[in-house]
């Protein structure tokens, strides 16, 4: 009788412990956080800069040195300021804005006296020929007798499609 009664306690404490197993889970599966749900949003396409283009051709650069104040050159500046008139031709068949060009300063015997940089925002259509108009850059040595002008680089402008 003993072993009959330590049986069906035993047991009756197995099914226990399993039902308490169960309740157990099912309460852990409804504190589970819920699937995650993925938002998809589209952004605004950025520019595309391109590193020296093929397609942009510098058709005519002139310099002009001033005096920083505006007046005359004096002989015993060092320093002055530039005006530049370049015009820029587009071969290729997208547009493109905010062209940095790169100054060179060149000396008497071509010595490179100092370099500057310039963002101009115009924009230059497919296959025009555009003027960026004057261009001032003060802090340019005086000794300067031309320079030699470059387009660093140019970003792409979007075509009416979106697309580059």
């Amino acid at each position: 009788m003993f072993r009959k009664t330590l049986f069906w306690g035993l047991t009756l404490m197995l099914v226990a412990v399993i039902v308490s197993l169960v309740i157990r889970s099912r309460r852990e599966e409804k504190k589970q956080p819920p699937a995650l749900v993925e938002v998809v949003q589209q952004s605004k396409p950025t520019a595309t800069r391109v590193l020296s283009p093929q397609d942009l051709v510098i058709v005519e650069a002139k310099m002009d040195l001033a005096g920083a104040d505006g007046k005359p050159l004096a002989k015993d500046q060092s320093i002055a300021a530039a005006h530049h008139q370049v015009v820029v031709h587009n071969d290729g068949p997208v547009g493109y804005s905010n062209v940095q060009l790169k100054f060179t300063y060149l000396g008497r015997g071509d010595k490179v006296l100092e370099f500057k940089t310039c963002v101009v925002a115009k924009p230059i259509a497919p296959g025009q020929t555009v003027s960026l108009g004057d261009i001032s850059i003060d802090g340019v040595p005086a000794a300067a007798t031309h320079c030699t002008t470059r387009i660093l680089y140019a970003d792409l402008e979007p075509s009416p499609k979106g697309k580059y």
